[in-house]
């Protein structure tokens, strides 16, 4: 069914429905469903939110964990580097003695 037919189809329903009801009636059914359309907006807002934090999170965790791996090898690097400074004074001290 297009758009259009949705709502031409919900129309013919609240003409129908309004047919049988007192004004009263008809007032209260009417606050009744405006409520239950303002709820299960609500309840799609908050879905929305909470996948867009999940993946937020996912992708900072991702991005954590890259950040972590890197941090690990250029600590690793300049160990190396420290321990080969060390040795080439080593090797200078013991070729002046």
């Amino acid at each position: 069914m297009g758009q259009c037919g949705l709502t031409v189809g919900i129309s013919v329903i609240a003409n129908a429905i309004a047919e049988n009801l007192s004004d009263d009636e008809l007032a209260l059914l009417g606050s009744a469903f405006n409520q239950l359309g303002d709820t299960l907006s609500t309840i799609a807002a908050q879905r929305a939110l909470c996948n867009n934090l999940k993946s937020s999170k996912d992708t900072s965790e991702d991005t954590s964990n890259s950040n972590t791996d890197t941090s690990k090898d250029t600590s690793t690097s300049n160990k190396n580097t420290s321990n080969n400074t060390t040795n080439s004074s080593e090797d200078i001290d013991s070729s002046d003695t």
